[in-house]
């Protein structure tokens, strides 16, 4: 008789691991017991050696489809009596191993309860099992058990008890278990204060639906607001209400099917759709200039693609069901730039005068969570924004000798802990210009800090000394005991990030195009061409700078980028017969006052920033003048392009120069060739084709003349300038195609999502600056 005990890490907590352990053990007939502990799950094992070598060589291969096995100590033990295998109460203590699961969509077995009429989970809201349901969003500490949830005073029934107690049932052990008789339950509020529940509430929700009201909808990991998406006047009202005029809208379907009548839908996107994830996923309208039936022009404009998702719990499908709408605009609860609401209080204060009528529910949600945005390529998918479905799920890295914290940049903000070779990325938590998002981010940090059991050893930072990231983090460092400080230049961190993800360790080139980052030298960084190893990097390219009149009023008026880039293409003058493209809604006397700004160099920065190289081709084109959000106009430029780049065509001419040893692209001929177009009368739609094949040549022939200065074959592609799916799907392919081996970003978002994780390897890799290493 052989006794072993197994110590097994990885998210082996809240899916269903310990009572597969429990069948495994029966199946080969071994004795013992299992329990969550603080560093995962703990096996104890006797029995036959045969049959424990089996039992082992099965868990990797056999575990729970949600479960990921990061590792699995084993270890001899005597003097074992053990007359039968059961799982024990778990284990609280100090240590660091356990991952907390992300939130699951409802799994194809709920959702046949949810639908029986025969069945006492029948249209249940919350219906879940081992498989399926809320976990992140619920916890509040580890070991993942009933207690350390919001579930916690939720006594189980009879039937609930039982299910959770017989190693049989599919909720053996699923802590959010719950019926009609113990758990949560809906309440639908109005204005006036009347409060119903139960059917009348859903009864009363999908009535304010179908007569084109907007519904407050508490789902997973804070509220929605939701409309039905035919109702041109409803969509008005909620774009109105959450100052949104143009940004486009995600829409919940009822189906697949259902679908299938508005996008195109290729295989790997409907098996993201239908995944336990269910994230939002960006897909081709079908038609993108003409009406989709179900869906009113107004959902997104000016837009190829659509964001879609499926209801991904009992709640959202009960909605579908009672209302008949196939498609709603499901958004997320909150107003422009504020977190999204989590309880009640806070939607009825928050949203009031956006929604007609509030669905609650009365299970409290511990950790806000938006939805998660995603797209697919021939590559595979790419997250634009990481959430539910993914977080807390942790990313594999070198080794990081000591646990650090990195607080990433201030837009699509997120921060890392990182220890060992797990990095945990946190959630997109928005940004940083408004204080509920910054005390939303104080929150996350100490919440991370005690659920993964890391405490940081130094605190890394943007290289931004406005950042309030980078405040926080000083800030932060003091309270922590006077941990060391590491900041770390913004486009070196984006090109880390990718190298984290595949484990690269350099050199590379790195492409970073983004909207903006805090250079060495002062200036404003946003198109560069770096070599970069872990720990340092040289900027070896750039766009040529130009300036930025009225700094970042300029990322959000196109036309002042659009006047400088012309000004800088002809000598610093202004040619009449463009100022009134440029000027376009624009008083001339504004006009004239920024372009005296651009002479004399007034509150007007250098940019080499690829995103303002956008925003001014956008407006030189009239495809967009203002932004009403961060990207728009990219945005805008990409879908005036309808359709895909041809690998041959017209581009404009391009011209690298030498500038104290590094390689400049120079972008004031293609301005004056794009002016010419406009003289010449070709529509917005030529210009942006040829814009965008541009860009992908010259980045490509930047990658060539490096290639010769340093013989470095690989390339990695980061920055928001990467969620152009015409530039991520078309520039790999051209870089390819002349020997270069190129990587993206698939786990986290090439926007200034991924920075935390950057930031994290070049510390781990500097760390003997701050006294880490030894």
């Amino acid at each position: 008789m052989s006794g072993k005990r197994l110590r097994i890490t990885g998210i082996v907590q809240g899916v269903g691991f310990r009572p597969f352990i429990y069948r495994l053990a029966r199946e080969y007939a071994l004795q013992g017991e299992v329990w969550n502990s603080a560093a995962g799950v703990d096996v104890i094992l006797q029995g036959g050696s045969r049959q424990i070598e089996l039992f082992i060589a099965d868990l990797p291969l056999k575990q729970p489809p949600q479960a990921d096995i990061r590792s699995i100590d084993v270890e001899a033990v005597n003097g074992l009596v053990y007359h039968d295998f059961s799982i024990r109460k778990s284990e609280h203590r100090a240590g660091r191993g356990a991952l907390a699961p992300p939130d699951l969509a409802t799994c194809a077995d709920c959702q046949r309860e949810l639908a029986d009429p025969g069945d006492r989970r029948y249209r249940y809201p919350f219906t879940n099992c081992v498989n399926c349901g809320p976990r992140f969003t619920i916890i509040k500490s580890l070991p993942y058990d009933r207690p350390a949830t919001t579930m916690s005073d939720f006594i189980f029934c009879k039937e609930c008890s039982a299910e959770y107690e017989d190693p049989g049932a599919r909720r053996f052990h699923a802590q959010p278990n719950a019926c009609p008789v113990c758990g949560p339950e809906v309440y639908l509020t109005v204005g006036n204060g009347t409060v119903v529940s139960g059917e009348k509430a859903m009864k009363d929700a999908t009535a304010v639906l179908a007569d084109g009201g907007i519904l407050a909808v508490k789902s997973l990991g804070g509220y929605h607001l939701a409309c039905d998406a035919s109702s041109g006047k409803a969509v008005s009202r909620l774009r109105k209400a959450k100052e949104r005029p143009g940004k486009p809208f995600a829409v919940m379907a009822g189906s697949i099917d259902s679908l299938l009548n508005v996008v195109r839908l290729r295989g790997d996107e409907k098996k993201l759709l239908l995944s336990s994830q269910a994230p939002i996923v960006l897909v081709e309208k079908k038609d993108p200039n003409g009406s989709l039936p179900g869906i009113c022009s107004a959902v997104a404009p000016g837009r190829s693609r659509l964001g879609v998702f499926l209801p991904y719990t009992p709640l959202h499908r009960l909605l579908f069901d009672d209302s008949g709408i196939p498609f709603m605009v499901m958004t997320s609860g909150n107003r422009k730039d504020e977190p999204i609401s989590v309880s009640p209080a806070e939607a009825e204060h928050n949203l009031s005068g956006v929604a007609d009528v509030f669905l609650h529910h009365d299970r409290p949600i511990h950790c806000r969570c938006d939805d998660s945005v995603t797209v697919v390529l021939n590559r595979g998918p790419i997250v634009f924004r990481r959430a539910r479905g993914y977080v807390p799920r942790s990313i594999k890295i070198p080794s990081c000798r000591k646990p650090v914290l990195a607080m990433g940049g201030d837009l699509k903000s997120s921060f890392c802990l990182a220890a060992g070779t797990q990095a945990f990325v946190s959630q997109y938590l928005g940004d940083m210009e408004e204080e509920g998002v910054q005390e939303l981010f104080r929150v996350q940090v100490a919440h991370f800090m005690d659920l993964c059991r890391i405490e940081p050893a130094a605190v890394i930072h943007d290289l931004h000394p406005g950042y309030f990231t980078t405040r926080l983090a000083s800030e932060l460092a003091g309270t922590l005991g006077g941990l060391p400080l590491v900041a770390v230049q913004h486009h070196q961190a984006h090109v880390a990030a990718v190298m984290a993800e595949h484990g690269l360790e350099g050199p590379v080139i790195g492409l970073a195009f983004d909207g903006a980052g805090y250079g060495l030298d002062g200036t404003v960084w946003g198109g560069e061409v770096l070599v970069a190893g872990r720990a340092s990097f040289r900027r070896v390219g750039h766009l040529r700078p130009v300036v930025q009149p009225g700094g970042d009023v300029a990322s959000r008026e196109c036309w002042r980028m659009a006047l400088s880039y012309v000004m800088d293409a002809f000598g610093g003058e202004m040619p009449e017969d463009l100022q009134q493209i440029i000027s376009l809604g624009v008083e001339r006397e504004m006009v004239e006052v920024v372009r005296r700004m651009v002479l004399a160099g007034f509150n007007s920065p250098f940019t080499s920033s690829c995103g303002r190289l956008f925003d001014a081709v956008a407006g030189l084109t009239g495809v967009c003048s203002r932004q009403t959000y961060e990207g728009e106009a990219a945005c805008l430029l990409e879908a005036a392009v309808c359709g895909e780049i041809l690998s041959v065509g017209e581009t404009y001419p391009i011209t690298l120069q030498e500038d104290y040893g590094k390689v400049v692209l120079d972008t004031r001929p293609m301005i004056r060739a794009i002016v010419n177009d406009l003289r010449a009368g070709k529509v917005s739609s030529e210009i942006a084709r040829s814009f965008h094949r541009y860009l992908v040549a010259a980045a490509v022939i930047l990658c060539e003349r490096i290639r010769e200065m340093t013989g470095i074959n690989r390339v990695v592609l980061s920055g928001g300038v990467f969620q152009n799916l015409l530039l991520a799907r078309t520039l790999p392919d051209g870089l390819e195609q002349n020997g270069f081996t190129v990587y993206l970003h698939g786990t986290l978002p090439p926007n200034d999502g991924c920075i935390s994780l950057g930031q994290v390897l070049v510390a781990a890799n500097t760390a003997v600056l701050c006294g880490l290493r030894g």
